[in-house]
């Protein structure tokens, strides 16, 4: 059983309190519900837990994959795609945080993570076609074209990658997507994410920089060396971590806050540095709850009080 921890750390030149959540397990990565409670995935990304009072934990699925990039909407709905095995078909399956019902949307072969869009539908793909459903389960639309990663943007179209991080932005009125002129330096588009708004996408080159993509100017903006990119609406820019390795194991994480003013960079401040020996290697982010942080050692950290830090 893992006790509460709490300790002071120095963020930002400040002091504030952290903590260690109590939940047993070894865990990849941690997000916020909208109502405080934490979403926990499992080793292998085999499995999805709700992390609510004190040490309980609930269990919305078991699957293979159900924990990679699974989707959060605002108002409580978790989209996930699972796997009995990893070579059986999987389904993208809708949990409901208020009443625990689950429900599938749509089984298959090849299918990768969903996306909830600014408008509440799931959207996701297999190798041959991009669908879009109702989270109760009406098939809206499908578009020829398969990807892996499917980010809808506020345009209407998608920013997508296949699995040769190959990036590409579909708008509805393209008769095919169009591969994105990344800059030369790209070898590998991972780890997408976009904002709230669907205005912007922020990915990583792995082992390079973060980039920032703007769907409508099409610009692309280098956020410098980072893994793991988060977006803060107000002051808009973006956390991510910066992680030394020695060429076999990560040595060292910390995190750092891009702020963006009119598509350029105009700061970076160091946020939060290693706590107490506990590389960081998730971290996820809430304008309500604070900082959520995975260690290498798979605990979960969470600092819920962050002042002035984006003030």
């Amino acid at each position: 059983m893992r006790r509460l921890c709490l300790i002071s750390i120095l963020l930002a030149g400040a002091l504030f309190a952290w903590e260690f959540v109590p939940a047993d397990g070894f865990w990849l990565s941690a997000k916020w519900l909208p109502e405080g409670e934490i979403l926990l995935t499992g080793t292998n990304y085999r499995g999805l837990f709700i992390h609510r009072e004190g040490e309980q934990l609930d269990t919305i699925s078991l699957d293979w994959k159900a924990g990679y990039r699974s989707a959060l909407s605002d108002d409580g709905l978790v989209a996930f795609t699972g796997y009995e095995e990893f070579d059986l078909p999987g389904c993208v399956r809708v949990f409901d945080t208020r009443t625990g019902g689950t429900w599938d949307l749509h089984c298959g072969r090849n299918i990768g993570p969903p996306s909830f869009s600014t408008t509440g539908d799931i959207v996701f793909s297999n190798s041959d076609e991009i669908f879009i459903y109702a989270p109760d389960g009406r098939q809206l639309i499908r578009h020829t074209g398969g990807a892996y990663i499917v980010l809808p943007v506020e345009d209407g179209g998608f920013f997508f990658c296949d699995r040769g991080g190959i990036a590409y932005h579909y708008t509805p009125m393209d008769d095919s997507p169009v591969a994105l002129k990344l800059p030369g330096e790209i070898r590998f588009t991972f780890a997408p994410e976009v904002s709230r708004d669907g205005r912007h996408v922020v990915f990583e080159d792995i082992g390079g920089s973060v980039f920032m993509f703007n769907p409508y100017e099409h610009e692309i903006i280098d956020l410098g060396k980072g893994d793991r990119p988060v977006f803060v609406e107000e002051p808009f820019g973006v956390i991510m971590l910066q992680l030394e390795d020695d060429g076999e194991e990560i040595t060292e994480g910390r995190i750092v806050f891009v702020r963006i003013e009119n598509g350029e960079v105009v700061s970076v401040m160091s946020i939060l540095e290693n706590l107490w020996g506990h590389i960081i290697t998730n971290i996820d982010y809430s304008p309500l709850y604070g900082l959520l942080m995975t260690t290498l050692d798979g605990r979960i950290i969470a600092v819920r009080d962050l002042g002035e830090v984006f003030k």
